[in-house]
């Protein structure tokens, strides 16, 4: 059964401010997220104009596919950064997102 629909921007807020601000990730990010009934959304966050607010970012919705239903949880979230960092992040709709421990590729570039 799917859970109630969440507030996907207050999630990617979330996501961002943990990247930028406690895990270093360099600006800009782009944010692939699926919800668990099929929504989904492309954002990117960038460095605001000079007279924005401090800590503030630039945020564009790229792409996606949202029905009347909105974003059903659990979402998950694929963030990159401009050194090309990647995280998962799974957000169930209650508490902060859960970012999955990232699993180092191997040398040969193979499993």
């Amino acid at each position: 059964m799917l859970q109630r629909s969440m507030n996907v921007e207050a999630v990617i807020r979330t996501v961002v401010r943990e990247l930028v601000v406690k895990r270093d990730f360099r600006l800009p990010l782009h944010i692939a997220t699926l919800a668990a009934n099929g929504a989904s959304l492309v954002t990117r966050i960038e460095a605001p104009p000079a007279d924005a607010e401090p800590l503030s970012v630039t945020q564009t919705h790229v792409a996606g596919d949202v029905g009347d239903e909105g974003f059903a949880s659990p979402l998950h979230l694929l963030i990159t950064d401009a050194t090309g960092r990647v995280r998962v992040a799974i957000a169930r709709g209650r508490g902060a997102p859960t970012f999955l421990v990232p699993v180092p590729e191997s040398e040969s570039g193979g499993a």
